[in-house]
């Protein structure tokens, strides 16, 4: 990318097929690409990392080494340099065109910010676990903060005030720490004994998810990492990109979902063996999270196996 200190917007209809707007700045570049009509294997390759956030319509994307998907609105995907997307678009349309974006980042850039996560979340004593963007092609989890980010940073771009590279600067360093916190989480909650054992963030994140129905606090858990409240919130939080309030309490909904399944527990049974002691509260936490109380949740599921 050694054209990214050019400020050039290049804005130009060539082709009904992956038409490219480019927006560039001085540590990144923005693609808008628009296809207006039905293609498949359409070849695409960047030559620096590039995240791919979808904006309308749907593509099917085969990658190498993963089986053919669909990609829609609001999701968001993760390139490393030089890997060959093979892209079908099965409903392109003049007038309902699929529409993405991809956001390359200056390398050096993207090597700084990791090494300054890494440093702010190393643990003394702790093995050194150096947390990376993912090295294959991935589809980032988190998909609701980063595509709020994304949509901050095109506006960014597309906007030319005086402060634009400035602006561009923290929110391409908030999107890489975004990603990293996104590949620890999933790293963590998938990891293997060896790094439970040897990674503290690890081993508490085991602990809660095998003690969900207890009472736990952030000071209890803080004793069992052998660290201060403060500074185990702090690098936690950091590491995952969440609260440990915040975090246990999405695997605490999430085991809730699970035990819905089974009729023959009552509403206050699931909240007790979720770590709920007021029902009324569970209930509440629940809706605001699902959109839906638990009942009407167990309800939609029972109804989708008629």
């Amino acid at each position: 990318m050694s054209d990214l200190n050019r400020q050039i917007i290049e804005s130009r209809v060539q082709t009904l097929v992956e038409n490219q707007s480019v927006f560039q700045a001085d540590a990144s570049e923005l693609n808008m690409f628009e296809t207006y009509k039905v293609a498949e294997r359409v070849d695409l390759t960047f030559d620096y990392p590039v995240i791919v956030s979808m904006l309308s319509g749907k593509k099917v994307m085969h990658l190498q080494d993963m089986d053919q998907f669909n990609f829609f609105p609001g999701e968001t995907l993760v390139m490393p340099v030089g890997q060959e997307m093979i892209i079908d678009f099965p409903e392109a349309s003049f007038q309902n065109p699929t529409q993405c974006l991809a956001l390359g980042i200056d390398p050096s850039l993207i090597r700084e910010t990791i090494n300054n996560f890494n440093e702010k979340v190393r643990i003394e004593n702790d093995d050194f676990k150096r947390w990376e963007i993912a090295k294959k092609p991935g589809m980032v989890h988190a998909q609701n903060d980063i595509q709020h980010l994304m949509n901050r940073i095109t506006m960014t771009f597309i906007n030319q005030h005086n402060s634009r590279d400035m602006l561009l600067d923290y929110m391409l360093k908030e999107l890489i720490v975004r990603l990293l916190q996104t590949e620890a989480r999933s790293t963590i909650l998938r990891a293997s004994s060896d790094l439970y054992n040897n990674n503290r963030i690890a081993y508490i994140v085991r602990y809660i998810k095998q003690n969900l129905s207890d009472k736990l606090t952030v000071e209890g858990l803080a004793d069992k990492a052998y660290m201060s409240a403060s500074h185990f919130h702090r690098v936690f939080k950091d590491t995952i990109g969440e609260s440990p309030v915040s975090f246990i309490l999405q695997e605490r909904i999430k085991f809730a979902k699970r035990l819905l399944n089974d009729h023959k527990l009552s509403i206050s049974q699931v909240a007790g063996r979720t770590g709920f002691n007021n029902p009324a509260y569970f209930t509440r936490q629940f809706k605001k999270s699902e959109g839906m109380s638990p009942q009407a949740f167990r309800m939609m599921i029972f109804e989708s196996y008629k």
